[in-house]
């Protein structure tokens, strides 16, 4: 019994010191950078205005969607998405 509680101490020692896979602090952070490549609408989606970056697409925000244009720079980090560099500037 002695051996099985030290090697429980031991295991307990060990994972303190190797990080976990995910901090534990809600979802995880999704941050993202590219040039939009298309915008579209779609009434299946909780976020309907959606922006395609590298080939995947994205909701975002109706004001940030009216804002954007195609050919833009943008960034999606904390939660807030930035329009980097205007197409064509």
């Amino acid at each position: 019994m002695g051996i099985k509680v030290l090697a429980m101490v031991a295991l307990m020692a060990v994972a303190q010191v190797f990080p976990s896979c995910g901090s534990g602090e809600g979802p995880p952070r999704i941050d993202v950078i590219g040039y939009v490549e298309a915008k579209f609408t779609s009434n299946q989606e909780t976020l309907p205005n959606r922006i395609v970056i590298r080939g995947l697409d994205y909701g975002v925000p109706y004001e940030f969607y009216l804002e954007v244009r195609v050919g833009d720079l943008v960034r999606y980090q904390g939660g807030v998405w930035t329009i980097m560099r205007r197409a064509g500037s």
